[in-house]
């Protein structure tokens, strides 16, 4: 369980750096910054949720098929396949 645990703590860390990304563009988009900007920092802020997304996903996909727990396996992927 460790390595899943230090997986977390990552994706933990990660998102909060996101927070900020996002708290950022949020005060761009009040003070009327340049657009190009924050079109820059929004696909920025974007990109580093899709990865952060990315590594929980697999983080619990893997651990899902280690445990042999495919009740949540089943449910994780019909939330990834919902439409």
């Amino acid at each position: 369980m460790g390595v899943y645990r230090d997986g977390m703590e990552n994706i933990v860390n990660r998102l909060q750096r996101i927070e900020g990304q996002v708290r950022a563009l949020q005060t761009m988009v009040q003070d009327e910054s340049d657009c190009e900007k924050i079109v820059t920092q929004f696909k920025a802020a974007q990109s580093a949720l899709d990865s952060c997304f990315t590594q929980l996903m697999t983080d619990n996909l893997q651990q899902c098929i280690t445990s042999q727990d495919t009740r949540k396996l089943k449910s994780i992927l019909k939330i990834l396949l919902k439409q």
